[in-house]
């Protein structure tokens, strides 16, 4: 059998960026900045049943992460690697794409040490609150190679699937937050052999996610 010429870390956060600005009728938008985080030293209470750690680990293990352009705020764990950043214009609204990647580990399926890939993703709707479950459905009509089931045990909405890039498979999570006319989606990305090893961070990194009322200040 031939052998993939493209290793998982190579493709994944290509795939990372382009799955949340893929849009089904738009063309490859440009690479461009958005907003540089805030650094808040003072951490946020968790989430109800959340799985981040107590405060007195936080200020070693985290940092704040606050954009008050795109209106929230999320615990980042300090060995995450910012990834890049992606701005464009879609039918259902302006949407960023800030992409983080996570320290490498070893799979005993795969045979090799990966990096997963967590991202977050903002979206100024042009309409008003309509729950999540709206949101989900106008989200997932423009945009490419979204996950399709639903995940019942998930603490938000969610859909997850295994899907392929370059031939690889990868495993896909999502998850949808709605704030008045800011739509959010976290994502995680890993393979089939990591997934499970670092799905916890991300669970925490979701756990940990606030939205408030976007400003300019």
């Amino acid at each position: 059998m031939t052998r993939p010429t493209r290793t998982f870390d190579q493709a994944l956060f290509g795939a990372a960026l382009a799955l949340f600005t893929s849009c089904r009728s738009a063309s490859q938008p440009a690479a461009v900045p958005v907003e540089s985080p805030t650094q808040v030293a003072e951490p946020v209470p968790p989430a109800e049943a959340s799985s981040v750690p107590a405060a007195t680990e936080v200020d070693a293990a985290f940092e704040l992460r606050e954009l008050r352009k795109l209106g929230y705020r999320v615990r980042l764990p300090r060995d995450w690697t910012h990834v890049g950043d992606r701005s464009e214009d879609r039918p259902n609204g302006l949407t960023d794409v800030t992409v983080f990647s996570l320290p490498k580990v070893w799979s005993d399926l795969e045979r090799q040490s990966i990096a997963n890939a967590v991202s977050i993703t903002s979206v100024h709707r042009f309409v008003s609150d309509l729950g999540t479950r709206a949101f989900e459905i106008e989200y997932s009509a423009v945009t490419r190679d979204i996950p399709q089931t639903p995940v019942s045990d998930a603490p938000r909405s969610a859909l997850r699937d295994t899907m392929t890039w370059d031939g690889l498979p990868y495993e896909v999570q999502v998850e949808f937050v709605v704030r008045d006319r800011m739509g959010y989606v976290l994502s995680f990305i890993a393979t089939p052999g990591t997934f499970d090893i670092n799905y916890p961070k991300f669970r925490a990194f979701s756990d940990s996610f606030e939205t408030f009322a976007p400003s300019n200040d």
